[in-house]
């Protein structure tokens, strides 16, 4: 390998657990007033998330008022079977070593809802909290990378960050991550360090830890990013 043209460095990869967000309640969202009604909901934006994997029928997926993704898009959807991709879903790959294109998990599909899912009118737990499901942006697009399932390889997560580049997402929700480590050594740093000079926000979690001191992931100082605390 150290022969080879461009080689840099290797090491032994990390595998990486999952994590999930609070974010809305921490930013203090409110429909249809301030910032999040003047920010358009995301309208013509393009999330790409890398997670789990997503269940495409759920109500928050529904395209109900989404226009057609825009004419820059280049993925595509690979659940294997037709209708699971429309203008809110708008694309689907998979990474995950060995796990083919089986996307049907929770923690994918909550993250995915989070960042862009559409108004879900009449949401309620067994008749209780009836109330409007909404993500932070459910006029945006959603593209799913699934890198996961019980845990995430770098590898994965690299390969899906680059493909995500080529594919035309605005916007990289990565809700992964492992304990600080020096940003040299770190690979998702490194990927959002190129999605970044692409033009690409990414948001990351900051991880499930603490509060205390060193409890923090996904912690460099990338000028596009942004940690999700949970």
């Amino acid at each position: 390998m150290e022969k080879k043209t461009g080689f840099i460095s290797a090491r032994p990869q990390q595998v990486l657990p999952l994590h999930t967000t609070h974010t809305p309640n921490f930013l203090g969202l409110h429909q249809n007033m301030g910032f999040w009604r003047d920010s358009n909901y995301g309208k013509g934006i393009i999330i790409g998330v890398l997670d789990t994997g997503i269940l495409p029928d759920h109500p928050s997926f529904s395209d109900e008022g989404m226009p057609p993704p825009p004419a820059k898009w280049k993925g595509t959807c690979e659940f294997g079977f037709t209708g699971a991709c429309n203008n809110k879903l708008i694309g689907a790959r998979h990474f995950r070593n060995g796990d083919g294109t089986h996307f049907f998990d929770g923690h994918g599909t909550h993250t995915a809802a989070t960042a862009a899912g559409n108004f879900v009118r009449g949401a309620n737990l067994f008749g209780m909290a009836n109330g409007t499901a909404v993500g932070v942006a459910p006029l945006a697009h959603l593209a799913m990378y699934k890198v996961c399932s019980s845990s995430c390889s770098e590898s994965d997560i690299l390969a899906a960050m680059d493909t995500a580049i080529e594919d035309g997402v605005d916007v990289l929700s990565i809700s992964l991550g492992g304990p600080s480590r020096p940003f040299h050594d770190d690979n998702i740093a490194l990927g959002a360090f190129s999605a970044m000079e692409r033009g690409i926000f990414i948001s990351c979690s900051a991880g499930n830890a603490g509060p205390s001191n060193t409890s923090l992931s996904n912690e460099a100082p990338d000028p596009h990013r942004w940690c999700k605390y949970n």
